[in-house]
């Protein structure tokens, strides 16, 4: 009976992700894959559409908790996506980059801070980076986590 109980509450689990949330994550992560594909600078746009296309996993990860918050799904989502990709491109920029050192990639995470932090300015992250122009990319995911976190 233990077991049946188990495995009763993994498909509770695992039957409204598969079917309700990872589809929704999907669709999130098109969007910014749209957005991405737009980033003049082929250098960022190559990182960018390989850290969405090699890592969504990670995005799909975190959506477990939308599972848990019926009310916030929506805005959950979006908000897990947003900081997710965020995470997995900076990430991406950090060890693919030829040329980034320790400053710049610490200016550059600074775009973390402010993507969960609402008083935190919004700046030039790429300032110290070897390349600059993402046609607005990350500060597109920067204010979609906050204006997720002013709904949740």
């Amino acid at each position: 009976m233990a077991t049946f109980l188990a495995k009763s509450k993994e498909l509770a689990l695992i039957i409204p992700l598969a079917l309700r949330i990872l589809p929704e994550v999907n669709r999130e992560l098109e969007n910014w894959q749209k957005l991405a594909q737009a980033i003049p600078c082929d250098q960022l746009r190559t990182q960018a559409l390989n850290s969405i296309a090699g890592k969504r996993f990670h995005c799909q990860g975190g959506s477990i908790y939308a599972v848990y918050t019926p009310a916030k799904k929506p805005v959950l989502l979006r908000f897990i996506v947003a900081l997710q990709t965020m995470s997995d491109y900076l990430d991406n920029l950090s060890d693919r980059i030829a040329g980034a050192e320790e400053k710049s990639l610490r200016t550059l995470h600074q775009a973390m801070l402010a993507a969960v932090d609402l008083e935190e300015p919004l700046a030039n992250w790429y300032a110290d980076f070897p390349y600059h122009n993402d046609g607005g990319y990350l500060e597109h995911l920067v204010q979609a986590c906050r204006q997720m976190l002013i709904q949740l």
